[in-house]
């Protein structure tokens, strides 16, 4: 799971404004903000691993990558690299995609390459190799990678050098190749992948079951249509902690939804100042606005004082 960083890294910003505040109290403070901008404004997105279409199946179970989250809505979903219409799916119990009865998808052509289970999932297994080779098949061509160093590599860093050296075999961006816990997974948004993994030509081959396990007849191997998920997230109620990145880039809006909402609590509540609560909402869309309008989306580090 991605990393969590815990709210109690802004109580300090808050307390400015709120002098002796209970902890518990700004944490429910926090958890709500946190609820309301990831709801409204839709700003937790995240593409879900890449799933194997089965024939006729009208139900597929979606995981966050993220512990003590929930799916909120469903912003999209390609089935072989297409668009599909949002009227023929539906989120379903927060955690399935339910395709309406009569758009269920079937027979299609495999854009999709599961490996199974890695020979290895010890990464210095794989840091050791600086020649590693291996053969991808992407429609009537196969594409011999070689040369292929992992050394000092994390294993999403050495799907990222396969993907890498199958783009430069291409000479064009429609490989992808990614890590997922323990498996390597390889797929076009174009085209096909008509057949399995096979031998490198030099140097360590990496196609077999001692490495990435991707040859025909391999235990876990699989070719099947493709089903990309992207979903809106929301933090569980009782969670006290949100992603670092996000935590990063809306700590400001965070503090002053936060600081409005104990504004406009109802009594017995020593902070409730409804009249002067406006500005607090006024510097939480302006905060938000700015995260929201950067278009290049640098997770850099935010100043947490707030101006009122």
């Amino acid at each position: 799971m991605a990393q969590m960083t815990q709210y109690s890294d802004l109580y300090a910003a808050m307390l400015q404004w709120l002098p002796g505040c209970d902890r518990g109290i700004l944490l429910r403070a926090l958890c709500d903000a946190a609820r309301h901008i990831c709801e409204v404004y839709e700003v937790w997105v995240e593409d879900l691993d890449p799933m194997a279409i089965v024939d006729y199946q009208q139900d597929y179970t979606l995981t966050s990558p993220y512990s003590n989250s929930f799916i909120h809505l469903i912003k999209q979903v390609k089935v072989n690299g297409t668009v599909y219409p949002a009227v023929n799916y539906e989120l379903y119990q927060e955690d399935r995609l339910r395709f309406e009865s009569d758009a269920v998808p079937h027979d299609l052509d495999t854009m999709l390459l599961t490996c199974g289970t890695a020979g290895s999932v010890t990464v210095a297994d794989w840091q050791a190799l600086t020649a590693a080779s291996v053969v991808i098949p992407l429609g009537s061509d196969d594409y011999s990678l070689t040369g292929i160093s992992f050394a000092g590599l994390t294993f999403d860093q050495i799907a990222l050098a396969i993907q890498t050296a199958l783009r430069a075999a291409l000479d064009g961006n429609n490989g992808f190749c990614r890590w997922y816990t323990n498996k390597f997974k390889i797929w076009v948004e174009s085209g096909t992948i008509d057949d399995y993994l096979s031998a490198g030509a030099s140097g360590t081959d990496i196609s077999g079951a001692s490495w990435m396990n991707g040859l025909s007849g391999g235990t876990g191997v699989s070719l099947a249509g493709l089903l990309q998920v992207k979903v809106v997230l929301r933090p569980h109620q009782s969670v006290d902690a949100f992603p670092d990145w996000m935590l990063d880039r809306f700590s400001n809006a965070l503090v002053a939804r936060a600081i409005w909402i104990l504004k406009n609590k109802p009594r017995p509540n020593p902070y409730r100042d409804v009249d002067g609560s406006g500005i607090w909402d006024t510097e939480f869309k302006i905060q938000l606005a700015k995260v929201i309008s950067d278009k290049q989306k640098k997770f850099t580090k935010r100043s947490s004082n707030l101006s009122a």
